[in-house]
């Protein structure tokens, strides 16, 4: 009687131990082996000529003849049951073309750490083909060199190669982004903080003008090339006066990016001062007059405010005021007759 040699297996399976021996009175005893005390203990419910195993373990039986004078006869069998793997699903592998003939050379390698997440005592290859991945076959080395294809991950148990599971990625060689320049943001400060809130999601699609990429926004110019520490709340952005810099690339992480950046401007809320009318004697009685505006008016209107900063224009409409267009020329003479 022999119960043949021991077997690996993938969890999840079963096999059935069979020690059959034909006889009009024969007995069965099967045990496990304790692995802490290294003693075989007896698995009194199982009587049967076979057994059904699930879970790892030294399963030993005795058979016994009880029409025969000859001690039972005893053989045991390691069966293992490894786990099956998981092949996590991972990014495609995007490259610049640096040479804009669409090959790159892709290092395949990289993708081990994410389709692993932690598993240990596990080997990945990487195959052209999906049959050749659930196969094992042709496993393919780094740096890869490809004008973009799928390649096949097999993750499999170093101690059972049956224990297998798959996974794929694209490998792209795109070319580099094209980053529009954007225009800088400018706002008044409404309550003179320094703040103001921004929509930086506005700046998206100019910088892309059309194109498919992510873009992602950053404080420093280092955080944008290292990619990390972006700007989250892009739509409502608060914020002082600053560079903003823009990341774009065709995936995120991918090393074919670039970067431009634009400022935030938030300025002094400007306050116009109520000045009083201009009262001058007409010498030549034609109500006509040359007035000098800026240097009547302008300190007036500006009050304690710096006219460094800000700027006095004058016009003669309210509409055109709130348009700024249609700034009248200084010195102004007036097109109304005694009063305008």
């Amino acid at each position: 009687m022999d119960l043949g040699p021991d077997r690996d297996l993938c969890v999840g399976e079963s096999t059935l131990l069979n020690a059959t021996i034909f006889g009009p009175s024969i007995s069965y005893e099967w045990s496990l082996m304790n692995t802490t005390t290294g003693v075989f203990e007896l698995l009194p419910s199982n009587t049967s000529p076979t057994l059904t195993v699930t879970t790892s373990g030294n399963y030993k039986v005795f058979v016994t003849d009880n029409n025969s004078i000859y001690p039972p006869k005893e053989d045991d069998i390691v069966v293992t049951f490894h786990t099956v793997p998981v092949a996590n699903p991972v990014s495609d592998i995007v490259l610049c073309d640096i040479g804009n003939d669409g090959v790159e050379d892709f290092n395949l390698d990289s993708q081990t750490s994410a389709i692993l997440s932690g598993q240990t005592g596990m080997t990945v290859t990487y195959h052209e083909f999906e049959v050749f991945a659930e196969l094992g076959a042709d496993p393919q080395s780094s740096p890869y060199p490809s004008n973009g294809t799928t390649i096949w991950a097999r993750i499999e148990n170093s101690g059972n190669s049956d224990c297998y599971d798959i996974t794929s990625f694209d490998l792209l060689a795109v070319p580099a982004p094209i980053v529009n320049q954007p225009p800088n943001l400018i706002a008044c400060d409404n309550d003179n903080d320094g703040f103001m809130i921004f929509n930086l999601d506005q700046q998206t699609p100019i910088i892309l003008n059309g194109q498919v990429s992510i873009v992602t926004y950053y404080e420093d110019e280092t955080n944008a090339y290292d990619r990390k520490g972006w700007i989250t709340d892009t739509a409502a952005y608060s914020s002082k006066t600053r560079t903003v810099w823009a990341r774009v690339e065709p995936n995120a992480g991918s090393t074919c990016f670039e970067i431009t950046s634009f400022e935030i401007q938030v300025f002094e809320k400007a306050t116009a001062n109520s000045a009083a009318d201009i009262t001058q004697c007409d010498f030549d009685n034609d109500g006509l007059y040359q007035f000098d505006l800026k240097t009547l008016k302008d300190a007036d209107i500006l009050g304690n405010q710096s006219s460094a900063i800000f700027e006095v224009n004058y016009f003669a409409t309210q509409a055109d005021a709130n348009d700024n267009v249609n700034i009248l020329p200084n010195p102004y003479t007036n097109i109304t007759p005694y009063a305008q």
